[in-house]
């Protein structure tokens, strides 16, 4: 077989699953595409990468490391978007993106750490509970958690110490999007082709 064909159908062997919920875009990105965000892979980076040693931060140190947080040469990251006037949506929305993400992982049931996948290091301090972005209306000293097991929630004084999942804006990866490497290889093969034809000559 042609060495470019076989280049090409090994490229349109590993294309995401166009209408997947969540698409593994490498380096350690998660591409939400009903919610057009993208998750840290690592559902505990803040300990991973040395910045906490359990991942547990009071809310204001958490919405910093988000904000501060630089990975696979992006900024501008945050705590997920949480609405707890709609706290385990059936459906995905913007104002819910954590609650979003809860149910497409567990199809609305309890989440344990074997259905995480794509995802790794779910918290375990006795409880599965992160920092959501929200921060409570009613008492703004508070913001709004989240325990990823159960989605239960309830709203803590911004001192306590919670886990958080950094999220992006958009698709984001650190390899060429599909399109643009399909072009790619396309155009690889025909350098390949031109040169045959200029031997032929």
């Amino acid at each position: 077989m042609n060495i470019n064909i076989r280049i090409l159908l090994a490229f349109i062997l590993v294309i995401p699953n166009a209408n997947a919920l969540l698409i593994d875009n490498g380096s350690g990105l998660i591409y939400d595409s009903d919610l057009d965000v993208t998750w840290l892979q690592d559902a505990n980076y803040a300990m991973t990468s040395g910045f906490d040693a359990d991942g547990n931060m009071s809310w204001g140190t958490a919405s910093n490391w988000a904000a501060d947080l630089s990975y696979a040469g992006y900024d501008n990251w945050r705590l997920p978007t949480y609405d707890n006037t709609n706290p385990r949506p059936t459906t995905s929305t913007s104002t819910n993106e954590i609650g979003s993400l809860w149910n497409e992982l567990s199809g609305g049931d309890t989440l344990s750490t074997d259905e995480l996948l794509p995802f790794v290091n779910l918290v375990d301090n006795n409880a599965h509970w992160y920092w959501t972005g929200q921060v409570d209306v009613n008492e703004p000293t508070n913001a709004w958690r989240i325990d990823m097991e159960c989605a239960c929630w309830d709203s803590q004084d911004m001192g306590n110490e919670y886990a958080a999942w950094a999220v992006h804006d958009g698709n984001i990866s650190s390899v060429p999007e599909p399109a643009s490497l399909f072009l790619m290889v396309i155009g690889l093969a025909g350098l390949g082709l031109h040169k045959r034809i200029r031997l032929i000559k």
